[in-house]
């Protein structure tokens, strides 16, 4: 028994002594505390910037704050509000490490509508610091694609979509260079 307590008290001495775990898990960088949890509700309230040039004439801000995962727009005389918006898919979210950083970011699907027939899919980088997302970089993906999946794999995202009136589906490879999204 005295061997055991023994033992155990030097397991802990040396685990604190090290300021890192003992049983796995990442170190932290920040005295000894893990990263605030990346979740999706952290997405879906987070800053992120407008990159689809086409609706330039409609959505004159670059930047928005989703709330709840959608910022609505000003509406055009008699245009209904869920037509003028950009949402966050929450069927589409990706966690995974980005900036070989050690935590997980994200990638995510924001739809930005302005009218039925003008919605269009944007792919974006968040990165983690510390549990707060900040937009690193995004990408247009085409006028009325529709997402199937989206993965972070390698420390890449991959988007697989299908062009309006095909069948056929296609898989696009992008890495995050700086504040930049370059598809390979």
């Amino acid at each position: 028994m005295k061997k055991n307590v023994l033992l155990l008290s030097l397991v802990a001495l040396a685990a604190f002594g090290c300021n890192r775990p003992i049983f796995g898990g990442q170190q932290s960088n920040s005295g000894g505390t893990a990263p605030a949890p990346f979740t999706l509700e952290t997405l879906k309230n987070a800053d992120y910037h407008f990159v689809v040039k086409e609706l330039a004439d409609v959505y004159p801000k670059d930047s928005l704050k989703l709330t709840n995962g959608l910022y609505y727009f000003a509406l055009p005389q008699g245009a209904a509000r869920d037509e003028y918006l950009t949402k966050l898919d929450d069927q589409h979210v990706a966690f995974g490490d980005l900036n070989n950083d050690g935590h997980d970011d994200a990638a995510v699907i924001l739809t930005s509508m302005a009218g039925k027939d003008r919605v269009y899919p944007v792919l974006s980088v968040m990165l983690n610091q510390n549990g707060s997302a900040e937009f690193a970089a995004g990408a247009e993906l085409g006028q009325g694609v529709k997402i199937n999946t989206l993965g972070i794999k390698d420390g890449k995202v991959e988007v697989v979509e299908t062009l309006p009136g095909s069948n056929d589906s296609k898989t696009l490879v992008y890495r995050l260079d700086g504040s930049q999204l370059v598809q390979e």
